[in-house]
């Protein structure tokens, strides 16, 4: 793992986590397991990791346990798409090909690059930017991430409140979309 960019803790297996590499990292998932040690490489064929930025967890579509790996990194602003894979979390750790299920999604007002990925309860998923305007936010959330960040901060104590702006919103406006 030369550039880990997205991470999930496994819930099939507790203990282990399932990492991504980053861009020029090959189309692998590997489960890393309470030692460090790679107990399982997931393989997805036919892919192109174009910039594995994030993962998310999930469910598939029997309702199992399934990690959501993210090629939404787009450093110059330039595609025209984003691509998120679903692949279920294995029954069995070890090397193994991964079957997998691709969302292609469109920004309504252009390319971004993105760092986040999040999915709702509902199964819904918000892509987090990384620019510093404010655009329309994604109706299932009804305002931004920065107003999000910014009402979750109101609640905390001062100390968390400076540690949370480091972590969540290094510049001022994260948004979704």
């Amino acid at each position: 793992i030369d550039e880990a960019s997205g991470m999930v803790a496994g819930r099939v297996h507790p203990g282990v986590v399932w990492i991504v590499n980053d861009s020029k990292g090959g189309e692998k998932v590997y489960g890393v397991d309470d030692t460090g040690a790679t107990v399982a490489v997931l393989t997805l064929k036919n892919i192109y990791n174009r910039d594995w930025e994030a993962m998310a967890p999930g469910v598939d579509d029997g309702g199992d346990p399934a990690l959501w790996i993210a090629d939404i990194g787009d450093n110059d602003a330039q595609w025209s798409s984003l691509r998120v894979y679903r692949i279920s979390e294995p029954a069995e750790l070890g090397d193994q090909d991964a079957s997998w299920r691709r969302v292609e999604l469109r920004y309504p007002d252009g390319a971004h690059n993105a760092e986040t990925l999040l999915v709702d309860a509902d199964g819904r998923l918000v892509v987090v930017t990384k620019e510093e305007e404010e655009r329309a936010p994604h109706p299932a959330m009804g305002v931004s991430t920065g107003e999000l960040v910014r009402r979750l901060r109101e609640t905390l104590p001062p100390y968390q409140q400076k540690r949370l702006a480091h972590l969540v919103m290094p510049g001022p406006g994260r948004k979704a979309q």
